[in-house]
C-alpha cells in the first residue's frame, strides 16, 4: 500500500506533466500557467507582487 509521501509525489508528478509542454520541462508560460491554477492563493496573498515574477526569472537562468 502507497505511503502518503509517495501519493503526495505521485500527485506532484501529474501534476507537472499536466502543465509541461514537453513532458520533461516547465517553460516560463507552463510554469505561470501551473501557479495560477494550482497556487492561487499564493499569488493573491503575496505582499510583493514582483515574487512571482522574480521566480520566473530565476527558472530562465
Amino acid at each position: 500500500m502507497p505511503s502518503q509521501l509517495e501519493h503526495a509525489m505521485e500527485t506532484l508528478m501529474f501534476t507537472f506533466h499536466k502543465y509541461a509542454g514537453d513532458k520533461e520541462h516547465l517553460a516560463k508560460e507552463d510554469l505561470r500557467a501551473l501557479m495560477d491554477k494550482e497556487f492561487p492563493g499564493f499569488l493573491e496573498n503575496q505582499r510583493d507582487p514582483q515574487a512571482l515574477e522574480r521566480i520566473l526569472r530565476d527558472v530562465e537562468q
